[in-house]
């Protein structure tokens, strides 16, 4: 897999204190690349479900 293109990030505004932001990722092949989320004191994967 080769990256072509970001990531990309986008502001998508605060709702309630929270921070909502996109990601852009383009990359070659048929599996999309894994990415994961960190914040002060938590880390982890994405989940499967938009926050």
């Amino acid at each position: 897999m080769a990256l072509l293109l970001g990531p990309v990030l986008g502001f998508r505004g605060c709702d309630g204190g929270v921070w909502r932001a996109s990601v852009l990722v383009v990359a070659t092949g048929a599996a999309a690349p894994k990415l994961s989320v960190t914040q002060p004191g938590k880390s982890g994967a994405l989940p499967k479900k938009p926050l």
